[in-house]
């Protein structure tokens, strides 16, 4: 009998082949899988991580810069003192003064300049405070009026402290009524941010400010 090229085949894989076929591409297909995952948590990791860091450094940034004017009045015949520049000093909440303009006083910030660009002058009366509701910090700058104009600096915020150090970097119990003692400002943040399915990104920042105005200023 001639054979026939066209007649097709009854042979095929045997039960036992396609076993072990499906046995092989689910180890592979689950090592694959590993391997991603275990890519995918350590980007999200280092993502996280890069977030926290980058809002620790720039609350921590923004901070310095004002408290580090705190009392600045630049005409020196009406420098007025420590307590009345700063005006709130707690745990979580300092509101002072600065003469960021340089021009003898202290303005509070115009409204209208909300949509057209804050000016210096704008940041003249500041306050900075943990919001504990909703763990954040907050900027907030004072009309005429004494009506906030507020910005959240940082978010994901588990803790946050201002203390208080005299002129011997002694730290100051009650500097609620000891406001004219203040010549330091140490300021601690700590950030915990979720990062997926993996244990939450938790990193924190200390930071002491000299507040040099009012270690010039008059008692």
């Amino acid at each position: 009998m001639l054979h026939n090229p066209l007649k097709i085949s009854n042979s095929g894989f045997t039960l036992v082949e396609v076993l072990i076929t499906m046995a092989i591409a689910s180890i592979s297909f689950a090592a694959i899988y590993s391997v991603f995952g275990s890519a995918q948590k350590t980007s999200t990791i280092n993502e996280v991580n890069a977030n926290v860091m980058r809002s620790l450094r720039t609350s921590i940034d923004f901070m310095e810069s004002d408290i580090r004017m705190a009392g600045l009045l630049c005409d020196i015949n009406s420098k007025q003192p420590v307590s009345k520049s700063v005006i709130e000093a707690t745990s979580i909440r300092l509101r002072f003064t600065a003469d960021r303009d340089c021009d003898g006083s202290i303005e509070a910030f115009n409204p209208a300049h909300i949509t057209g660009g804050l000016q210096e002058s704008d940041f003249e009366q500041i306050t900075y405070f943990y919001d504990l509701t909703s763990k954040e910090i907050r900027q907030c700058l004072y009309d005429t009026g004494n009506v906030e104009f507020c910005e959240t600096l940082a978010d994901h915020v588990e803790f946050f402290s201002f203390t208080y150090l005299d002129e011997d970097k002694i730290t100051i119990a009650d500097a609620t009524t000891n406001k004219a003692d203040i010549r330091f400002v140490d300021v601690s943040i700590r950030i915990e941010q979720p990062s997926g399915l993996s244990e939450p990104v938790s990193r924190n920042i200390t930071k002491r400010i000299f507040c040099r105005n009012l270690a010039s200023e008059m008692l």
